[in-house]
Formats: C-alpha cells, structure tokens, sequence
C-alpha cells in the first residue's frame, strides 16, 4: 500500500513546487512591469531621482527586458543634464551601458532601436566626451542593419541634421530618396 503512495506523493510535491517557482517568476515580471509604470509617471512630472529608483527595482526584478533598460538610460541622460561636469560623463556612460545591453538582449527589437536614437542624440549633445562616434557608430549600424526601413531613416535623419552632421544627413536624404521620395516633399523633419 505504501508503495503507490510514495509516487504519487512524489508526483504532487513535484507539481506543487513547479507550480509556486512559476507563480513567482510571474509575480516578479508583474512587480517589474509596476515599477516601470512608476517610474515613467515619475519621470514625467519632473520627478527624475525618484524614477531612478522604481526603474532599478523593474531592472532588478527583470533583467532581461530591454524596455526597462532603455528607460533606465533615458533617466539617466535626464539627470544628466542638471548634473555637474563630473557626473554628467559618469551618468551617460551608465546610459551607454544600458542602451547596449538592451540591443544585446535582443538585437532584432527595432522597437527598442527605434526608441534608442533619440537617446543617442542626446549622448551626442555638446560633443560629450567620446560620445559623439559612438551615436555616429549606432546611427550607422542601425542604418545598415534596416536598409529598407524608412521610419528609421527618418529618424536618425532628424537627429544628423540636428547634430550639424550635414554629410551622414544628406546619405540619408538619399537613401530616403530611393526608398519613398515623397517624404522629402511633405515631411517637416527633412527640410
């Protein structure tokens, strides 16, 4: 009689203990998904050091999702830029570090490489320290990467000609040229 028992008991344990790992590896991507709401609601009333520390609890709740790390970046370049000169370079570079490992995490997310450019441009504001060639770099890439798709044409365009990058600018003009010339006819940002 002990014997069926056993594994059954043995099967019922098992069931429970994947079944609580499982409710708690959902729980803590709920947790994170609060925190990132937070944050962006923090961050968008001004309250840039208090989103700070809900994006860091979504990042440490759930590592692996690019979002979280693309937003942590933009609060870091937003302290940034009410920063002194010694912690703006040691706040991008924190930036740098997340804008990179979101793109590692999933290099193919051309949401989160969309949502990266603008960030890049603000890396490359002022001419901040090495910065600069590393916006170029991603512009470039992501240009490469994306041949045919002009919505990212379009944006790295905004941010060259922004940049005063009139040469990288007008090899994107010309790429948008064979790809839909009626933007460059209507569209605000290119003109």
């Amino acid at each position: 009689m002990l014997k069926n028992k056993v594994p059954k008991i043995f099967l019922i344990t098992l069931v429970l203990i994947a079944g609580i790992c499982f409710e708690y590896c959902i729980s803590k991507t709920y947790v994170a998904d609060v925190y990132y709401k937070k944050a962006r609601e923090l961050e968008k009333k001004g309250s840039i050091e208090e989103a700070l520390i809900f994006i860091n609890e979504a990042v440490d709740k759930n590592p692996n999702e690019p979002t979280y790390l693309k937003e942590r970046a933009r609060i870091y370049i937003a302290l940034s830029a009410g920063a002194n000169a010694g912690s703006v370079h040691a706040l991008k570079n924190l930036a740098l570090i997340d804008l990179k490992t979101a793109y590692a995490l999933n290099p193919n997310n051309l949401v989160v490489i969309r949502n990266s450019i603008p960030l890049y441009y603000f890396l490359a504001v002022e001419n901040s320290q090495g910065f600069t060639t590393t916006a170029k770099d991603f512009f470039s890439e992501t240009k490469h990467r994306f041949p045919n798709d002009v919505g990212v044409y379009v944006s790295v365009a905004k941010y060259e000609k922004k940049l005063g990058w009139t040469r990288d600018y007008e090899e994107t003009l010309a790429q948008i040229k064979n790809l839909r010339p009626d933007l460059l006819e209507w569209n605000e940002l290119l003109r």
